[in-house]
């Protein structure tokens, strides 16, 4: 079956409460269970090596600390297909430079 041909599955994972959501998965990010477990956990729960969680974007105070997490070489190359992922007002984590800085050219952090 080609890839085209392939169902539609609904991200796993979750975001959890406002507020309360971001801070547990940096405890458990950070704290109770490391980076490796933390990232074990959640595969093993969601039976998916892509899914929603809360991870360090920026500081603490980050605007939004919600991502899709991929852990896989299969999976990690959708980033890249315009058609999937919306490319625009993006560097990394949560900085945009001005397009004036840019010469009106929106940058990649990833070539």
């Amino acid at each position: 079956m080609s890839s085209e041909n392939l169902p539609l599955k609904e991200i796993p994972g979750s975001y959890g409460l406002p507020f309360f959501g971001p801070i547990k998965d940096r405890y458990d990010f950070f704290y109770k269970q490391g980076q490796d477990e933390f990232f074990r956990a959640r595969v093993k729960k969601y039976n998916s090596t892509v899914f929603r969680a809360n991870v360090r974007p920026g500081p603490f105070n980050a605007k939004d600390s919600k991502v899709m997490v991929l852990l896989d070489a299969v999976s990690f190359p959708v980033l890249f297909d315009v058609s999937k992922v919306k490319k625009r007002d993006v560097f990394t984590g949560t900085f945009m430079p001005s397009t004036h800085f840019t010469g009106g050219y929106r940058v990649c952090s990833y070539c």
